[in-house]
């Protein structure tokens, strides 16, 4: 599998304090990522150089286009980008307006437009909210038209800066079902502090104080709670539960769910 997103060698500094140093890592097509931090530890800067708004020094590349100046308009198309926490997030008062946007603003006709708009509805089951006010949508209906707006002009990649932090655990699952349609076309890049949902993603980067901790699957990754504790994640009780069992010997997998626990552990 080719890789759609290449960082090699990646520094950034602000006010004389080095972020990131020498930072390199790639990802996959086809793919849902976690870039998994606690408060501070870099996420969203990272999300800014990938999507142009920090300047860099050049090493990030999309698709094999590089990020610089000569390619800035092609690069910018190739991607989307979300952050959950903006206050400022919406611009207009309703739903046609945001998802007509974009596509207004690279010039799109009329009825491309309108037919892109039914495929985003469709894709996301956005039904009962094209015709509403921003004001009248539930947040879990706002992270879906937001995630409508970053990928209704076919982006490559689009990265969604803590989009589940006000979401129910249901919420979580309706959204990643969608997200498994859409990485057939365009990759998932999502950040996070929490643990809760690692076993839904294809691979997770663990970053901490602006370095890769670790780059792995999920599971694997959760073979290193000793360090992930150290660097200050949560490890959420049940996974906790399953480690400590399959260290043992009496499981053989992560576990999340009580009612699938107690059916192994009966079996």
């Amino acid at each position: 599998m080719n890789n759609i997103l290449e960082v090699t060698h990646l520094t950034y500094a602000y006010n004389d304090k080095t972020i990131f140093h020498d930072l390199q890592f790639s990802i996959k097509k086809e793919t849902i990522n976690l870039l998994l931090g606690t408060n501070g530890s870099g996420k969203t800067t990272l999300i800014r150089l990938l999507s142009g708004i920090l300047s860099s020094n050049e090493n990030i590349s999309i698709d094999h286009i590089k990020l610089n100046k000569q390619n800035i308009r092609k690069y910018m198309l190739s991607i989307g980008v979300v952050f959950f926490d903006d206050p400022n997030r919406f611009l207009f008062d309703n739903v046609l307006d945001e998802l007509a946007f974009p596509l207004e603003n690279l010039n799109y006709k009329k009825d491309v437009i309108i037919n892109r708009i039914y495929e985003i509805r469709n894709i996301l089951d956005l039904q009962n909210c094209l015709n509403k006010k921003i004001s009248e949508l539930t947040y879990y209906e706002q992270v879906k038209v937001l995630i409508g707006i970053s990928i209704i002009h076919k982006p490559k990649i689009i990265f969604l800066d803590n989009p589940f932090s006000k979401l129910n655990d249901t919420e979580v699952k309706k959204v990643f079902k969608i997200l498994n349609k859409i990485k057939k076309d365009t990759t998932i890049f999502i950040t996070s502090s929490s643990l809760e949902q690692i076993l839904l993603f294809d691979d997770v980067i663990v970053m901490n104080h602006g370095s890769i901790l670790i780059h792995d699957h999920p599971k694997s990754v959760l073979q290193h709670d000793n360090e992930l504790s150290k660097a200050g994640f949560i490890i959420p009780p049940m996974i906790d539960l399953s480690l400590k069992l399959s260290f043992y010997g009496i499981i053989d997998d992560v576990i999340t769910d009580v009612d699938r626990m107690v059916d192994q552990l009966w079996n």
